[in-house]
């Protein structure tokens, strides 16, 4: 019963192994990293800080501290449909 078992599990194990693979098996990260890398200089670049408006910084995150999650009534986007 045993050896029954093992030959069992190695003829299903077998089913699933391919003989050949691929040209390009993994090489698809590869690309996909190389694809949405925008610029890889980027970091060795000197640049300096885009500065912005410090006091609406302040008021946006006031806004955003004072937020306790209600939403005022009304649509803030009218339908136009007829």
């Amino acid at each position: 019963m045993n050896k029954f078992l093992m030959l069992l599990t190695i003829v299903l194990v077998s089913g699933c192994a391919r003989e050949t693979l691929r040209g390009d098996m993994g090489y698809s990260t590869d690309r996909n990293m190389a694809a949405q890398t925008i610029n890889p200089e980027a970091a060795e670049m000197d640049r300096g800080v885009i500065s912005t408006h410090g006091a609406k910084i302040n008021m946006g995150v006031e806004r955003y501290l004072k937020d306790d999650g209600t939403v005022e009534e009304g649509r803030i986007v009218e339908d136009i449909s007829n």
